[in-house]
């Protein structure tokens, strides 16, 4: 069917994006080596997180390119990569505003977009702030929920596609 079709167009995506992302912390890694720089654990958090940011930013990119252009598919996931990493700001700028309706804009522009910014642990892993196992868990289910949306929004679309 269409929709498994998709769910597997997205599965090998993800592990290419894996198996890429694995190179490169290996490559990191040996980077460390040669530096003397130890591997902490903040470190390796932040590794993982990125695929998970990654998990977010793919289901989004294959919900619009199921209904629209592969262009308008590729800036529309670049911009929500961007927005994505902003939308903290842009609800603490909403919430500074005495318009009720900016407010409420700023609150659901919140709500509905992803907030990449939870799966960003780098500041965290140059500090060496350990994080604690709560957090990055429920950032990690955070974005397994919210890929499966994007992923369900998707099917449901593509679903509907005429390809005549």
């Amino acid at each position: 069917s269409r929709g498994v079709f998709l769910v597997g167009r997205l599965a090998g995506n993800m592990l290419t994006l894996t198996v890429l992302q694995a190179l490169m912390v290996v490559l990191l890694i040996g980077e460390f080596v040669v530096f003397k720089t130890p591997v902490t654990r903040p470190i390796l958090l932040a590794m993982g997180m990125l695929w998970f940011e990654l998990l977010v930013l793919s289901a989004a990119g294959f919900l619009m390119s199921s209904f629209t252009s592969s262009m308008v598919s590729a800036f529309v996931t670049t911009s929500l990569f961007l927005v994505g990493h902003l939308s903290g700001d842009i609800y603490a700028l909403a919430q500074r505003s005495k318009n009720a309706g900016l407010k409420a804009l700023g609150t659901t522009v919140y709500y509905l977009l992803p907030n990449l910014e939870r799966f960003n642990l780098r500041p965290q892993a140059s500090y060496g702030i350990a994080v604690p196992g709560r957090e990055w868990m429920a950032s990690g289910l955070y974005a397994v929920a919210y890929a499966a949306v994007l992923v369900w929004m998707a099917m449901a679309a593509f679903k509907r596609r005429d390809f005549r």
